[in-house]
C-alpha cells in the first residue's frame, strides 16, 4: 500500500476547512493544531493525535475547521486506505476511541462553562 502524504504547515495555516469533504484522515506527528466551529475554538489537536476521522467514517462533510497553532508536521490518510487500517490493526481503534472520547470530554466541560455563564 502507498505510504501516507506528510504535509508541514505553518503557523495559522488551515489544516482542514468545515464543510469540506472528508478525503483525508490526518495524524498530528508533531505540533498543536486548534478546532474552530464556526470560527470559535473548541478544542486543541497534539502530537500522536488522530483527526478529521468522524468525518471521513460517516461520509458527511468536516464540521470543524482546524488551523495550525504551531509547526505542524501531518501524514495524511486516503480515508478508504484508513478504512482498512482500522478493519486490520486494533492500536488505531484504541488511539481513535481515546481521541474521540477526549474531544467529548472537552465539549462537555465547553458547555458546563458556557451553562454556568448565564
Amino acid at each position: 500500500q502507498p505510504t501516507p502524504g506528510f504535509e508541514v504547515y505553518e503557523p495559522r495555516e488551515i489544516i482542514i476547512h468545515q464543510g469540506d469533504r472528508a478525503d483525508f484522515v490526518f495524524n498530528m506527528s508533531s505540533g498543536v493544531a486548534e478546532v474552530l466551529v464556526d470560527g470559535l475554538t473548541v478544542g486543541k489537536i497534539g502530537e500522536g493525535e488522530i483527526f478529521g476521522a468522524m468525518a471521513a467514517l460517516t461520509h458527511a462533510d468536516r464540521s470543524a475547521t482546524v488551523r495550525a497553532k504551531t509547526i505542524c508536521s501531518v501524514a495524511k490518510v486516503p480515508k478508504d486506505q484508513f478504512a482498512d487500517l482500522i478493519k486490520s490493526n486494533p492500536a488505531t481503534i484504541h488511539s481513535l476511541l481515546i481521541d474521540m472520547a477526549n474531544s467529548i470530554v472537552n465539549l462537555n466541560e465547553q458547555l458546563v462553562g458556557l451553562s454556568g455563564k448565564q
